[in-house]
This record gives C-alpha cells, structure tokens and sequence, in this order.
C-alpha cells in the first residue's frame, strides 16, 4: 500500500528538505526500513 509521510519541518533535513514522503508499506516497521533504505541520511533509534 502506498502511504504519503508529512515529515516536521525538524526532521526534514533528513528527508533533503521533503515535506512528505512518499512509501509503500503495509505496516509501521515496513514503513520505516523503507525509509532508511530509501533516505540514507535517516537512521531511525534502535528498537
């Protein structure tokens, strides 16, 4: 499933300055090793 990810103004230095992303995922983990996969300035705290 495609979600659309707004990302806080914060945070988006890691996304190069992204309001949203944009990732396919069924679940929140899913959602997150897509985005360290895809934007490789984010690295989320160990779980």
């Amino acid at each position: 499933m495609a979600v659309k990810v707004l990302v806080p103004t914060v945070l988006q230095k890691y996304t190069e300055n992204q309001a949203a992303v944009h990732c396919s995922a069924t679940s929140v983990r899913d959602l997150i090793e897509s985005l360290e996969k895809n934007l490789s300035r984010y690295q989320s705290p160990p779980l």
